[in-house]
């Protein structure tokens, strides 16, 4: 499971730790990537609007809003990257 940096304050409290602990217990979940890390250094990444997923390259790519300051999504052993 991967949780992604979120620009509004009010979408940072819906990522729940007791949420989270509980989608590890029913669906045996072992690896969760943590990206809010990236939120005080103003890069996000939301989930609620279309994303293009290059499953070969490992890249996803979105349009640019506030809530999206990324245009390639970070896949375990990769960097997001900064806006071409």
């Amino acid at each position: 499971m991967a949780l992604y940096p979120m620009c509004s304050p009010n979408r940072r409290r819906e990522r729940r730790a007791d949420v989270v602990e509980m989608l590890k217990a029913v669906y045996r979940l072992q690896d969760v990537i943590d990206y809010s890390g990236l939120e005080p250094d103003e890069v996000f990444l939301e989930g609620t609007g279309a994303m293009v997923l290059d499953h070969l390259a490992r890249v996803a790519y979105t349009a640019r809003s506030n809530s999206r300051a990324v245009t390639a999504a970070c896949w375990p052993g990769r960097r997001a990257q900064a806006p071409a």
